[in-house]
């Protein structure tokens, strides 16, 4: 049987302790929690299919350095899968990271 259409996945996952557990994530791991993180409405001046982070947090979340965060990041970028810039909308420092395709 093929495997097509989708599910809902309730951002509510990322309280779980399953979610919460210390690891190192794979790269299928950081993608599904970048996907999460994404605002689903405009937040904070960050439109939907963005959200705001830094290279540090991500690194943190996933048990990476932040160089492996930043060629993750860059390889999502070149795949056309994701944007990202430096936020300048003056509301907080970081980076916002826009998922390609999120309409």
């Amino acid at each position: 049987m093929a495997k097509t259409g989708w599910i809902k996945l309730h951002r509510q996952i990322m309280d779980s302790d399953f979610y919460k557990e210390p690891r190192k994530f794979s790269k299928y791991e950081a993608w599904i929690d970048l996907l999460l993180r994404t605002n689903h409405k405009e937040e904070d001046g960050i439109q939907a299919g963005s959200f705001l982070t830094s290279y540090s947090e991500l690194a943190k979340s996933w048990g990476w350095s932040k160089s492996t965060t930043w060629n993750f990041l860059k390889y999502l970028s070149r795949q056309n899968m994701i944007t990202f810039e430096l936020n300048e909308n003056g509301t907080a420092n970081g980076t916002v990271v826009t998922i390609a395709k999120w309409n």
